[in-house]
C-alpha cells in the first residue's frame, strides 16, 4: 500500500481567456476502504483537480472531480472531455453575466460585466452553464463538477467573496458523520470505538454478518448509526434485518437495494419508519422528482449531479417535494469538501468525511470544529482552501 500521493498532469489547454490544467492525484487511504459493490479504488482515491488561471488578472480557480468508475468517470476521462465542456460552459457564463444587470468591474475574463449581479445567487444565475454542459455531453458528472467548482471559485475570488456567499447557500451547516468501510468485524468494531467524538457513524454493510456487527458496535458506540449497503441487500435480506435495525438506533438506510429494483425500495420504505435514502438510484437532477412516493429521501453528490449549483438547486427541489436530504461524497480532498461544505447547509444529513481518511491531502485551510462541522471562513474569498502539497507530505 502506498504511503504518499503520486500525481501527474493529464491535460493543459487554453479556453477563452483561461489557462486550464487537469491533474491526476492518487492519494492513499489511511486504511483500505471497501464497500459492498466492486470498487477499483479500495486503497487510494484517484481524483482529478481542474486548475484555471485568468490570464488577464492572474486570479485562479480550483475544482475537484473525485472520479468513480461506477458513474462513468475516471481522472483520464475528465481530462479527455474537459475541452468540450469548457467550450460550452464559458459562453453560457458570459451570457449569464451579460444578462445579470451587474456593474462593470474591470478587465479580465472573470471580472466581466455582470459579476456583481450574480453575487448571492450564482447557483441559480449560472444554471444555464450546467444545462449547456448537460446538453453537450451526457453523464460525466465528476468532470462537470470539477469544472463548475473551478469556475465558481474563480468568480468568487474575482468578486472577493466566499464561495458560499456567491452561491447564495445557507451559512449554518450540520456535522458530518464518519464512515467505516467494510472490514473484518473486529476491525470495524475497533474503529467504531475509536470514533466516539463523531455525533454519528455510517457503517458500510451489505456483504453479510450485519447481525453481529450491529450488536457489537452498539456495545462500543452510543450515537445514531447510518447503514449503507451500496445495493448489496435483497429485499428479503433487508426485511429480515429490519427488527434488529429498528432497535439499534439507526437513523437512515442508504441505498440498501439495487437501483433497478425501485419497487422493492418502495416496499422496504413502506415497511419501516427509518428513512430509506436513494443514492445509486438518484444520479441526475431529474431523478429527484421521479423518486417521490418511492423512497423517503435522496443522497445528492456533486460528482453525480454535476456540481455545487446543481446540488443546491437539487436540495431545494427535494425539500419542496417533501424528500429528506443527504449530501454525500466520494473520498474528496479538502478542495472538493470545501465546495460541498459551501452548500451543505441545504442538506439534513452530511457524509462529507473524505479528507479525514487521506494520507497527504495537498490542500489546507479546512478543519472540523469541536462538533465535527466543517468550519468555513466567509471572510476568505473563493473556496477558502490553498494548494500546499508540501504541507502534508
Amino acid at each position: 500500500m502506498a504511503v504518499a500521493p503520486t500525481h501527474s498532469r493529464l491535460a493543459a489547454f487554453s479556453a477563452g481567456g483561461l489557462d486550464v490544467e487537469v491533474h491526476l492525484w492518487d492519494i492513499p487511504y489511511l486504511v483500505p476502504f471497501r464497500i459492498a459493490r466492486p470498487d477499483p479504488n479500495e486503497e487510494s482515491s484517484r481524483t482529478a483537480f481542474v486548475h484555471i488561471t485568468d490570464r488577464a488578472t492572474g486570479l485562479e480557480g480550483w475544482g475537484e472531480g473525485c472520479a468513480d468508475p461506477y458513474y462513468g468517470d475516471t481522472p483520464e476521462t475528465i481530462a479527455a472531455v474537459a475541452p468540450l465542456l469548457f467550450s460550452v460552459a464559458l459562453p453560457a457564463i458570459e451570457s449569464a453575466l451579460a444578462d445579470s444587470g451587474g456593474a462593470m468591474t474591470g478587465g479580465g475574463y472573470a471580472a466581466a460585466r455582470g459579476l456583481s449581479g450574480i453575487s448571492g445567487r450564482s447557483a441559480d444565475a449560472l444554471a444555464p452553464m450546467s444545462a449547456a454542459m448537460d446538453l453537450a455531453l451526457g453523464h460525466h458528472g465528476a468532470a462537470k463538477s470539477a469544472i463548475e467548482q473551478a469556475l465558481q471559485d474563480l468568480l468568487a475570488r474575482s468578486a472577493n467573496i466566499s464561495l458560499r456567499r456567491l452561491l447564495g447557500a445557507p451559512e449554518s451547516i450540520g456535522h458530518t458523520n464518519l464512515t467505516i468501510g467494510i472490514a473484518p468485524i473486529d476491525t470495524m468494531v475497533e474503529r467504531a470505538a475509536a470514533a466516539s467524538k463523531y455525533p454519528s457513524l455510517k457503517l458500510k454493510v451489505g456483504l453479510g454478518g450485519e447481525e453481529e456487527l450491529l450488536r457489537r458496535v452498539r456495545e462500543v458506540y452510543q450515537g445514531p448509526l447510518r447503514l449503507d449497503a451500496n445495493c448489496g441487500w435483497s429485499l428479503e435480506r433487508a426485511l429480515e434485518l429490519l427488527p434488529l435495525i429498528e432497535r439499534s438506533n439507526v437513523e437512515l438506510l442508504e441505498q440498501p437495494l439495487q437501483p433497478g429494483r425501485i419497487k422493492n425500495m418502495a416496499a422496504l420504505a413502506a415497511a419501516t419508519e427509518i428513512p430509506v435514502i436513494a443514492d445509486e438510484a438518484c444520479i441526475v437532477y431529474d431523478d429527484i422528482e421521479q423518486l417521490v412516493g418511492l423512497v423517503d429521501g435522496v443522497n445528492l453528490k456533486q460528482v453525480k449531479i454535476g456540481g455545487l449549483g446543481p446540488s443546491l438547486r437539487g436540495f431545494r427541489k427535494a425539500e419542496s417535494l417533501g424528500l429528506r436530504r443527504m449530501f454525500g461524497s466520494m473520498v474528496e480532498t479538502k478542495l472538493g469538501t470545501a465546495g460541498a461544505a459551501a452548500v451543505a447547509g441545504a442538506a439534513e444529513f452530511l457524509d462529507l468525511d473524505g479528507p479525514i481518511g487521506l494520507i497527504g491531502d495537498p490542500f489546507t485551510g479546512l478543519e472540523l470544529d469541536e462538533e465535527c462541522r466543517w468550519a468555513l471562513n466567509d471572510d476568505q474569498p473563493g473556496s477558502g482552501v490553498s494548494f500546499t502539497p508540501a504541507a502534508n507530505g
